[in-house]
């Protein structure tokens, strides 16, 4: 498909230009007058383009450059707030670990209270 497209405008151009070649002596002369009568305006055109040109690559590079540091912002965000999970995930573990220690700690003295008023109980009975 790709080489019949470039096969019709291969040939597409090739006809353009052998007819602009054949009727030359019809539209040169009168191009030639034009030119010759608008010389400044063409300079002006010319020079206006020109201008138009060097700012759009200008634009184009500031604006490449300001993707750029939006990229490099985005991705340091990124890394901030992966550290701030990561750091998040090591502070709940160590909550975790700590409550998990109470806990234990609190069913040493929770079963040692129960064994004491086992104890009592035992003491008292007649």
């Amino acid at each position: 498909m790709n080489n019949q497209k470039d096969l019709a405008l291969f040939v597409g151009t090739i006809s353009v230009v052998a007819v602009l070649g054949i009727s030359s002596h019809l539209w040169i002369p009168k191009f030639l007058q034009f030119i010759g009568t608008n010389t400044n305006l063409i300079q002006g055109l010319t020079n206006f383009i020109q201008i138009i040109l060097w700012l759009g690559i200008l634009l184009f590079f500031v604006f490449r450059l300001y993707l750029k540091i939006q990229s490099n912002i985005s991705s340091a965000n990124i890394q901030r707030h992966n550290q701030d999970e990561n750091s998040n995930v090591v502070k709940s573990v160590q909550n975790e670990n700590k409550a998990t220690q109470f806990l234990n700690q609190a069913e040493t003295i929770n079963g040692l209270t129960q064994g004491d008023n086992n104890q009592v109980r035992n003491d008292f009975k007649p």
